[in-house]
C-alpha cells in the first residue's frame, strides 16, 4: 500500500496556478450575493483601496541606493530628572539598546515629559554612556531647549571625544515645532539662516550629523493620514536642504545633513507602505535634483496617538506589530500612498514651501479634516481599539507606572493653527475614568441590565455585543441565561438596582417579544434600549417604550454618555 501511494501521491508536486478571475469567483460565491466592495475592500484615511489580495508585482520597486543597513533599537529616554533619566539610559543600553533618543521637554514626542537643556543636566543624563562607543544619540529638541546641542557640543570637548567619532543626530526641526504650536516668532525666511549656521556649525566641529529632522510625528499625532504625514516630511527637508544651500553647503553635501522621522503604529500594512513610500518619494527629489539618489535615514517611533492608559497590555502588541519590518508584497499600495502624497507635496511647494504653507495652515486644515473623519469612527467603533473600544475589562488590575510629575512646556499663543497631539482612546477612557469615581464614591458601577429574550442560542449573540459596547463605557452590564416570563424578568430587573435595560436576542424573537417586553420593562421604570436595528418596527417599538438602539456603526460614544447621563 505504501508503494501505492508513493506513486499516486506527491506531496512535493507543485499546486497547479490560479488566476486572480478563479480566486474572484470562489469569494463570490462564498459571499452568497454579498457586496464585495462593502465587505472585502476598505479604504485608508487617504481614500485609497486596500483590496483583500493584490496579484504579484511584475517587478518589485528599486529602492535607491545601497542595501539597507542593520536597524538600531533606540530606547526614548524622557524622564524629567536627570539622574533617574541616567539611570534609564544605562539600564537600555545594557539590555541590548543600541542608541537611545533624549527627549526635551515641550518636544514633538515629550508628551508631557523629557528633560531640561541645561548643561548639567545632560553631563548628568549622559554619566557614563560612551558617546564614541558605537552608541547612536538621537535628541529630540524642543524650540524651548535648544541650548540642549550646545551643551552636548560641549559636553563631548569637555571629555576629549572625537566628533567625528561619535553618532549624533542632533534633529533641529524648526518648521515641525512651528506647525505643532502654530506658532513662529520669526518668519521662515528670517529663521532659515539661523538654522543652517548651527548645522554648519556642528559639521565644521567635526560631528557627522546627520543634524535636521524632517520630523512628521506632529502631523500622526494630530490625526493625519499617511500622505499628509509624508508630504509634510518631504517639504519640510526640501526647506531645509534649500536653506543650507543658500547657506553655501554643496547640493550633495547638504542632503546627508537631513534624516527622516515617522510615527509607526498598529497598521501594519500601511506602516511599512509609508515607510516604503518616503524612500521613493525622497529619491524622486534627489533626482528632480540632478543627482543620484542615496537612500533616505529613517527614525521610527511608536505611534503615541494609538497608546492606551486602558488595558496598558495591549500596548506591547500595538508596539510589535508597529516594529514590523518591510515586505515585497505591498508594492500597490507603496505606490498610491508615495503618489497621494508627492501630490500634497507639490501643492505645499506652490504655495511657496513648507516655510510659507504652515503658516497658511495648507496642511493642518487638510489634517484636521482626517481628525474629525478619524474621530467619528473611533466613536462608532469602525476603528477598534482593542482593550478600549473593544473587549473592554472593567476588573483589570492597575499597572505600576513611574509617578512622574508632568513637566508644564512654555505656553505659545497660536497665530494660525496648531497640530495638537491626541491619542485615540481618550474619550472612551474617560467614560470608564467616570465609571471608576463613581466606583470609589459608591461601591458600585452603574450598570445595564440585559433584558435577554428567547434561549440562549437565540440571545447570546447580542447579549455579548450589548456587555462588550457599555462596558467600553464603563458601565457593568447585569447579564442572565433569560427568564421563564415576563414577571421573572422585571424581579431581576429591579434587583440589578439600574435604571437602564437592555433588550437583547435574535430578529425572530424580537417579532414575537420585543414589544410587550419593552412596554413591561417602562411600566416597571427602565430606560429601555435594545441591541439591534430597530428597521421596520422603528415606530411600533418606540410607542412601546424603546427609546435608543445600539448596533455596530451607531454612535457609541453618544450613546454611551447619554447612558452615563440617564444613570446619574
Amino acid at each position: 500500500m505504501s508503494e501505492d501511494l508513493s506513486e499516486n501521491l506527491s506531496l512535493a508536486a507543485p499546486f497547479p496556478p490560479v488566476t486572480h478571475a478563479q480566486w474572484r469567483a470562489l469569494v463570490e460565491a462564498a459571499l452568497k450575493g454579498g457586496s464585495f466592495e462593502k465587505r472585502l475592500v476598505s479604504r485608508t484615511y487617504d481614500g485609497l483601496r486596500v483590496e483583500p489580495l493584490y496579484e504579484r508585482a511584475a517587478s518589485a520597486a528599486v529602492l535607491a541606493g545601497r542595501p539597507a543597513e542593520p536597524w538600531q533599537v533606540i530606547q526614548r529616554v524622557d524622564h524629567p530628572d536627570a539622574k533617574a533619566a541616567n539611570a534609564q539610559a544605562l539600564q537600555d543600553l545594557e539590555n541590548g539598546a543600541t542608541g537611545v533618543s533624549l527627549v526635551f521637554a515641550g518636544s514633538a514626542g515629550a508628551h508631557g515629559y523629557g528633560l531640561d537643556g541645561a548643561p548639567e543636566t545632560i553631563a548628568r543624563a549622559l554619566d557614563g554612556v560612551h558617546l564614541d562607543g558605537g552608541i547612536a544619540l538621537e535628541l529630540d529638541l524642543s524650540r524651548h531647549h535648544l541650548e540642549a546641542a550646545s551643551a552636548l557640543v560641549a559636553l563631548v570637548k569637555a571629555r576629549g571625544t572625537d566628533p567625528a567619532a561619535t553618532q549624533i543626530r542632533f534633529s533641529f526641526d524648526p518648521l515641525g515645532a512651528m506647525a505643532a504650536s502654530g506658532a513662529a516668532p520669526i518668519t521662515w525666511a528670517k529663521l532659515a539662516p539661523t538654522f543652517a549656521k548651527r548645522v554648519t556649525d556642528l559639521a565644521a566641529l567635526g560631528f557627522k550629523g546627520p543634524f535636521a529632522a524632517a520630523d512628521g510625528r506632529c502631523v500622526h499625532a494630530a490625526g493625519g493620514s499617511e500622505a499628509q504625514e509624508l508630504a509634510f516630511v518631504i517639504a519640510n527637508a526640501v526647506a531645509y536642504w534649500r536653506a543650507l544651500t543658500d547657506a553655501g553647503v554643496a547640493l550633495d553635501d547638504a542632503r546627508r545633513m537631513i534624516f527622516f522621522r515617522l510615527a509607526a503604529d498598529a497598521d501594519e500594512f500601511l506602516t511599512i507602505s509609508k515607510f516604503r513610500a518616503l524612500r521613493k518619494l525622497w529619491a524622486r527629489v534627489q533626482q528632480a535634483s540632478g543627482l543620484t539618489p542615496e537612500p533616505a535615514f529613517v527614525s521610527a517611533e511608536t505611534a503615541w496617538r494609538m497608546m492606551t492608559a486602558r488595558d496598558p497590555y495591549v500596548n506591547m502588541l500595538r508596539a510589535t506589530i508597529a516594529v514590523a519590518a518591510g515586505s515585497g508584497g505591498i508594492e500597490t499600495l507603496t505606490s498610491e500612498i508615495a503618489q497621494a502624497a508627492w501630490t500634497l507635496f507639490q501643492e505645499i511647494e506652490a504655495a511657496g514651501g513648507a516655510g510659507a504653507a504652515i503658516p497658511q495652515g495648507l496642511l493642518q486644515r487638510q489634517v484636521a479634516e482626517t481628525r474629525t473623519e478619524r474621530e467619528k469612527n473611533i466613536a462608532r467603533r469602525k476603528d477598534a481599539l482593542t482593550g478600549v473600544s473593544d473587549y473592554p475589562n472593567l476588573s483589570e488590575l492597575p499597572v505600576k507606572v513611574l509617578d512622574v510629575a508632568r513637566v508644564a512646556a512654555p505656553e505659545e499663543k497660536s497665530t494660525f493653527a496648531p497640530l495638537p497631539a491626541m491619542r485615540l482612546a481618550e474619550p472612551f477612557e474617560a467614560l470608564r475614568d467616570k465609571s471608576d469615581e463613581i466606583l470609589a464614591k459608591t461601591g458600585a458601577r452603574p450598570k445595564v441590565f440585559l433584558a435577554n429574550l428567547g434561549r440562549m442560542s437565540d440571545f447570546t449573540v447580542r447579549a455579548t455585543f450589548a456587555k462588550n459596547f457599555y462596558e467600553a463605557g464603563g458601565i457593568e452590564a447585569v447579564t442572565n441565561d433569560g427568564f421563564k416570563d415576563q414577571a421573572e424578568m422585571v424581579a431581576a430587573f429591579k434587583a440589578s438596582g439600574t435604571r437602564l435595560a437592555c433588550l437583547c436576542s435574535s430578529d425572530k424573537i424580537y417579532e414575537a417579544q420585543a414589544a410587550d417586553a419593552a412596554k413591561t420593562l417602562a411600566a416597571a421604570g427602565a430606560e429601555v434600549q435594545l441591541a439591534g436595528r430597530p428597521g421596520a418596527h422603528e415606530e411600533s417599538w418606540r410607542q412601546a417604550g424603546v427609546k435608543t438602539y445600539i448596533y455596530a456603526g451607531c454612535d457609541a460614544l453618544s450613546t454611551l454618555r447619554a447612558a452615563h447621563d440617564i444613570l446619574g
